[in-house]
């Protein structure tokens, strides 16, 4: 009878440390009240342990309001019916027991009254969001495991992702299901070096939509890994995005927009450098348009250069890169260039049978033939169509003469022998060498300084030097004898 006894007890204890759930009474929690209403959570000094999986209740809220340091242990789950409001002074730190022990996730499902500030997520599953419309800001979303899911994935949610900080999560920082819509606003993040574990996708990485509109805009969106995109949407249904004023440099890609029903506004990106993998066969677009008619955006005021491609476009995808025809107009004014593979320039590639517009964009070339000949469509191949790239809006020496009037930016001497001094009024960026034909002959970035001190005892002629600031461009001509 004692040993029965004591049997008993054992699976009365394993019961107890599975789960604790809140009551339910409409009561504020706190980790304090927790670890002192169950053992699921135990304290020392400003670190508490949650041992077991915890369930909040739909009326209840938990809050942090201090500095504290919160661990869970290994495949320990915190799902929140109720709210969950994390808005300390300066940071909480929600983290495993063991960092070579993730643990599961926080799981928040029907919370619109969440809220998460100042808190860091780290070593866990992630923050799986269900049908929640809240916000989150100035967080730090670092060295999650969540398999191929995002350090926040979305299901059937809004939220509000803005100033926040993802870094080396081993999936991507923000992602939704192909099927499931969710259309958040992800606005001013630093995202960078996520999809540490190798996968095939992208750091912002989303599907449907629905009817509402996904806003990406203002986010730096740096890349580290082979395999990892920039952006991706990739809907099963449809999707609307509107992609504005982001950086985007050193992915896989910039942008892959896929599939059918899938239409998006992209401008004034910084879209470079998206050459990571190096296989032009399997990646490396600036802007990839891979999908039947359906597959639409309008393209303006984008920087797309350093890619394995500028643009390409694929099945019967449609998308609109400048149009001055009144019925479908859009401005264009992209800057399209020194996007190359194989020995090659291919700004625009249309691998469509149709004709795709791209007319008002800016050339960083001398003439037309120039810019012709990296353009692919069908003078290069019968079964495609044309790129209508006509009228251009400038030439390289067009913007030139359009510079003059910023006398405010100088090169001097001029003519010089090999030294010479960039004086600018706003921070200088990148400095990019064109000869007379067009042709990028080098480049050097720059640390943000307004005089910049440079010497070339190899290039001799004129050329022409664009010095780029972060939301300014100037073109000047330099003659080194």
């Amino acid at each position: 009878m004692k040993k029965l006894l004591i049997a008993f007890l054992m699976l009365v204890a394993i019961g107890t440390q599975a789960q604790y759930t809140t009551p339910g009474t409409a009561v504020n929690w706190n980790f304090d009240s927790l670890s002192n209403a169950s053992n699921a959570v135990t304290k020392s000094g400003s670190t508490y342990q949650v041992n077991q999986n915890i369930l909040l209740s739909l009326t209840d809220t938990l809050r942090i309001d201090s500095n504290i340091i919160v661990e869970f242990g290994s495949n320990v789950e915190l799902e929140v019916l109720g709210s969950f409001i994390s808005n300390p002074k300066d940071s909480a730190v929600l983290t495993a027991t063991n960092s070579n022990q993730v643990y599961d996730q926080i799981r928040i499902d029907d919370s619109d009254g969440s809220y998460f500030n100042h808190t860091i997520f780290e070593y866990g599953g992630g923050l799986n969001v269900l049908n929640s419309d809240f916000t989150v800001e100035n967080c730090v979303f670092r060295f999650n495991d969540a398999n191929n899911d995002g350090a926040i994935d979305l299901f059937r949610s809004d939220l509000l992702i803005q100033n926040n900080h993802f870094y080396q999560n081993q999936g991507p920082a923000i992602n939704s299901g192909a099927n499931i819509a969710s259309a958040p606003i992800v606005l001013n993040n630093r995202i960078e070096g996520n999809v540490a574990n190798g996968g095939n996708k992208s750091q912002i990485n989303f599907g449907a939509t629905g009817t509402d509109t996904l806003i990406i805009k203002g986010n730096t969106i740096i890349g580290q890994y082979s395999n990892a995109g920039g952006v991706a949407i990739f809907p099963l249904g449809g999707a609307i995005t509107i992609i504005d004023s982001n950086i985007i440099d050193g992915n896989r890609y910039g942008i892959a927009q896929l599939n059918s029903n899938n239409w998006s506004q992209i401008s004034r990106n910084q879209i470079s450098n998206n050459n990571t993998q190096g296989n032009p066969n399997l990646g490396g677009s600036g802007i990839n348009f891979n999908g039947d008619a359906s597959n639409k955006s309008i393209i303006s005021e984008n920087e797309i250069y350093g890619n394995l491609w500028g643009i390409t476009i694929q099945n019967t995808a449609k998308p609109n890169i400048g149009d001055l025809r009144s019925a479908s107009y859009n401005v264009g004014l992209n800057e399209i260039y020194n996007n190359n593979n194989g020995g090659n320039e291919y700004n625009i590639f249309n691998n469509t049978p149709d004709s795709i517009y791209a007319q008002n964009n800016i050339w960083n070339y001398a003439n037309l033939t120039a810019v012709e000949n990296t353009i692919s469509h069908k003078p290069d191949d019968p079964s495609l169509g044309y790129v209508r790239y006509t009228p251009i809006n400038a030439l390289i020496t067009a913007l030139e003469e359009k510079s003059k009037a910023n006398s405010s930016t100088k090169l001097y001497p001029n003519p010089s022998n090999s030294q010479f001094t960039v004086a600018s009024d706003f921070d200088v960026h990148r400095i990019d060498w064109f000869n007379l034909e067009g042709k990028l002959v080098r480049s050097d970035k720059q640390t943000g300084l307004r005089k910049v001190e440079l010497e070339e005892n190899e290039l001799k002629g004129q050329f022409f030097i664009r010095i780029t600031g972060k939301n300014r461009t100037v073109v000047k001509k330099l003659l080194l004898k």
